[in-house]
């Protein structure tokens, strides 16, 4: 089998808790004071995995209301075009935390002392959820009302695209093709596809399709 280490938070005398991303796991069995042996039968292995004590935890304090959305944006190695000039990149040496919340504010937190950099008040709709365009260095919110937010996280300066008619539930980035794209998803039942690279062109929207569910004769 192969070794694999993980742990939870907690001090010595509280209960250790991971959550596990492999398939099911069959049986456990303790080995001691620091480690159990699993069985993954879809994997065909079974794994050593060691408990990690007294570790410390950091606290991003500051929403009024409930948290909905983290971002982590780790820019210390940087993207392969990076070195094209191509991004006015967000303090491209460092990494940063982005998190929104119910009280509807838009938090950037340092992520090595856990201070405040700064925030973004949202005043028309309700935050739901939040992701990153990197190439064009773009804070991305979704919004109770389907709304999608393209922010410069530099000026508060941002793009509207009335992309859904229900909540956004979930905001990711990925490549199609050549092209850095973001996708989006809504109660609505549609899935938006953006190319945030057509702000460079002055276009008044940045959509390249949307995709919903087909329903012809005799679906239900």
């Amino acid at each position: 089998g192969k070794a694999d280490t993980t742990g939870g938070l907690g001090g010595a005398g509280a209960p250790q808790t991971s959550k596990n991303v492999d398939p099911a796991i069959s049986k456990m069995v303790w080995m001691g004071t620091d480690s159990f042996i699993m069985m993954f039968p879809l994997l065909n292995q079974v794994q050593e995995w060691k408990v990690k004590r007294d570790l410390e935890c950091a606290q991003f304090a500051g929403h009024d209301d409930e948290v909905v959305g983290v971002l982590v944006i780790d820019n210390k190695e940087g993207p392969e075009w990076e070195e094209n000039g191509e991004a006015d990149r967000f303090k491209a040496e460092e990494s940063a935390v982005f998190t929104c919340g119910l009280d509807n504010v838009i938090k950037c937190w340092d992520d090595y002392d856990v201070t405040l950099r700064y925030e973004i008040k949202e005043k028309e709709t309700e935050l739901s959820s939040i992701g990153y365009e990197a190439r064009e260095n773009l804070i991305v919110t979704g919004h109770d009302d389907g709304t999608i937010k393209f922010w410069n996280p530099d000026s508060g300066h941002c793009h509207v695209e009335n992309a859904h008619s229900n909540t956004v539930t979930c905001i990711v980035s990925g490549r199609a093709g050549k092209r850095d794209v973001l996708v989006s998803s809504s109660f609505d039942g549609t899935i938006v596809v953006y190319d945030a690279s057509k702000k460079k062109e002055g276009a008044n929207s940045y959509v390249s399709c949307v995709l919903e569910e087909y329903q012809g004769e005799g679906d239900e």
